[in-house]
């Protein structure tokens, strides 16, 4: 026999899809900011995006989320121009180099 669903655990199941990816972001720009790979500007920005999403939740106002959307498309355009001429740098390298003698 087939039991039904709670309207409710759907809703609990959505707003932690929901919140997976925001929670990613947060991570991914804290280690930006941590690592100091792009500019610190540009990780902060990208920080913006969970916040803003956050608060147009709140504030039933859709502008918050697209102006969220906007900080992640310039943070990620800046990681996107900032760390191709990091990675070309570490492939340069001999494997020896990339860890630091102590």
């Amino acid at each position: 026999m087939i039991e039904p669903i709670c309207v409710s655990t759907v809703r609990s199941v959505n707003q932690r899809r929901r919140a997976i990816p925001l929670l990613g972001i947060i991570l991914l720009g804290l280690a930006l900011l941590r690592s100091r790979a792009i500019a610190r500007w540009a990780s902060v920005v990208l920080l913006g995006l969970p916040v803003l999403h956050v608060i147009g939740l709140f504030a039933g106002n859709e502008w918050f989320e697209a102006a969220g959307s906007i900080c992640q498309l310039v943070g990620f355009a800046a990681v996107a121009l900032a760390l191709p001429g990091q990675v070309a740098e570490t492939a340069a390298r001999p494997v020896g180099a990339l860890v630091d003698a102590t």
